[in-house]
């Protein structure tokens, strides 16, 4: 199983596109970022709960760098076509 495969369901063939997307330029170097974090706030004051919230951050970044510039893009939708674009972001 690779990593987040239960949230981000990209093959390695779609990671393997989006590679190619933001090294289409000639960029030297792309990688992708995945991320999956859950936060949970609990706010207390004189030992009584005040305030609870949970939010969960999800979405794949992809970095670019070509010389001694860097591009990135992200998209908290982890989708083949919106990862795509971010990739092309990147390498802009």
């Amino acid at each position: 199983m690779l990593p987040f495969e239960d949230h981000i369901q990209l093959t390695p063939v779609a990671w393997r596109k989006i590679l190619e997307a933001a090294l289409r330029r000639g960029c030297n170097l792309a990688e992708i970022y995945q991320e999956y974090r859950v936060f949970t706030l609990i706010n207390m004051e004189e030992d009584i709960i005040k305030e609870t919230a949970s939010s969960i951050s999800l979405g794949v970044g992809v970095r670019v760098i070509s010389g001694d510039q860097t591009g990135y893009g992200y998209t908290n939708k982890p989708e083949l076509s919106e990862v795509l674009r971010a990739a092309r972001t990147a390498a802009a």
